[in-house]
């Protein structure tokens, strides 16, 4: 298909050139996605030329190299190659809106991964956006993205070719206008939009808007998707490890960040006896190896993470219960809640789970735990355990490498509610709830907790941090 050259500001007295492509990690978000044909190279867009300044009709196409080593000219003269300025500078991405999914987030733009995606409101396609602010002691020499959902395609199902994909934009900075361009909607990866001369741009606030996509296969599937966005230039030494930010509607807005879930570390014990006694427990009390929602819960072999050689649950009825991992000849051991469980669904038994994306599984735990008035208040209308709640979290190894876990997110439960003076109903209620595939997803359930109980978890996603 030809396609037009791109249009460049008059006012411009300098060749401002602008590939295909902003980078940015890629996410199911946009329901698709795949992985790049062999040998497709991240390259620049097809059918745009992209000319350094300077060069003819007919030269090969610039490319950039995002992390060259310097050149002895560039060490001379005390310039620096052009890369990711990422983690070098304090970056600020925004977007035009966010399809209504908590598995989703803005933030997936720019998360490292062509696994995942922003995606855009559902039925916003051309007029969607993204922009990025750069400092003004950064210079930019390109913007370099995705045109749709990379992630890989799975059982006959490609998200790249299902979804919307990007086939023109446009790009200002600080509201002046840079370039219109056609970018190649055929080409999974990165593609490059060059911004100015080789010496590039002083930072500001760039922004591309999308002017035209090319519908995917699935019809009802009316998001703009892109997996990585990123900004290409030259920094002044920083200590570097900035993490970028995102906002939705504007640059000026609050930032919208997942919501973090650190693994607190457990500390070690002398002995599982020091726990019992801790407990109150005596005898075979202090034996947990299965299911006993009285007592002990131990969990089955097959829930462990390896290395750990026994993980059990302490504690029962009108006692404290404590998290117990045995790893080798050392026991860790930490205090979960009063008075816990084996939940009563089976469907809600431990499991492994690769929640810290790499590295050894994770250990998802549900507990049921009974509602207590606090110490000196009202009894509750209704006793234990029709009050109860439950919890999930997560253990796994910390960046230490010691057994730690996750504070808990109540989940689920049974709450009361005062009709009248004389008629209390209790009320059973819960959320949706999955982890896996390095995150912690909560969705709206049914039914609604009173105030009687510890806050519910937030609907929304949540990353476990090591």
């Amino acid at each position: 298909m030809k396609r037009a050259r791109p249009t460049y500001a008059a006012a411009q007295d300098l060749v401002i050139l602008l590939g295909a492509g902003l980078v940015v990690a890629g996410t199911l978000a946009c329901k698709g996605g795949s992985k790049a044909p062999a040998g497709s190279g991240s390259g620049t867009a097809s059918g745009v030329d992209t000319l350094p300044a300077g060069a003819v009709d007919g030269a090969a196409p610039a490319t950039l190299a995002a992390d060259a080593a310097p050149t002895a000219d560039a060490v001379a003269t005390g310039t620096a190659p052009s890369s990711s300025l990422r983690g070098k500078v304090p970056l600020t991405f925004a977007v035009s809106s966010q399809v209504v999914n908590p598995s989703k987030s803005p933030a997936d733009l720019v998360d490292g991964s062509m696994d995942t995606a922003w995606n855009s409101r559902t039925g916003q396609l051309v007029g969607a956006w993204i922009a990025v602010r750069v400092p003004a002691e950064a210079r930019v020499t390109a913007l370099r993205m995705t045109v749709g959902a990379t992630a890989p395609a799975t059982a006959g199902a490609d998200p790249f070719t299902m979804n919307h994909r990007i086939s023109r934009v446009r790009v200002t900075r600080n509201g002046e206008p840079v370039a219109e361009l056609d970018l190649d909607p055929e080409v999974r990866t990165l593609q490059d939009l060059p911004v100015g001369t080789p010496d590039g741009l002083a930072g500001g606030d760039f922004k591309i808007e999308i002017l035209a996509t090319i519908p995917g296969s699935k019809k009802f599937w009316r998001e703009v998707c892109v997996s990585e966005l990123d900004v290409i230039g030259t920094a002044p030494a920083t200590p570097g490890d900035l993490t970028p930010v995102v906002a939705i509607g504007s640059l000026d807005a609050e930032p919208v960040l997942d919501d973090a879930l650190p693994l607190e570390p457990m500390p070690a014990v002398a002995s599982m006896q020091e726990v019992c006694d801790r407990i109150g427990l005596v005898g075979k009390e202090c034996a947990p190896r299965s299911y006993d929602p009285l007592t002990s819960v131990g969990l089955p072999p097959p829930a462990t993470v390896p290395g750990w050689s026994r993980v059990s649950v302490v504690g029962g009825e009108g006692q404290d219960c404590h998290l117990v991992v045995e790893a080798g000849t050392t026991v860790y051991a930490t205090r979960l809640a009063e008075s816990c469980h084996a939940p009563l669904d089976t469907q809600a038994a431990p499991r492994v789970a690769d929640v810290i994306r790499g590295g050894q599984p994770e250990l998802v735990i549900r507990l049921r735990h009974e509602l207590r008035p606090p110490a000196g208040g009202p009894p509750p209308v209704l006793k234990p355990p029709d009050l109860s709640y439950e919890t999930l979290r997560v253990c796994g190894a910390t960046a230490a490498g010691v057994p730690g876990c996750t504070e808990g997110l109540v989940i689920a439960g049974i709450s009361a509610q005062e009709r009248d003076r004389d008629y209390v109903e209790t009320v059973e209620w819960d959320l949706s709830v999955s982890a896996d595939d390095g995150l912690v997803i909560v969705r709206k359930g049914r039914g609604e907790a009173s105030s009687d109980y510890p806050d519910a978890a937030e609907p929304g996603r949540y990353r476990v941090r090591p």
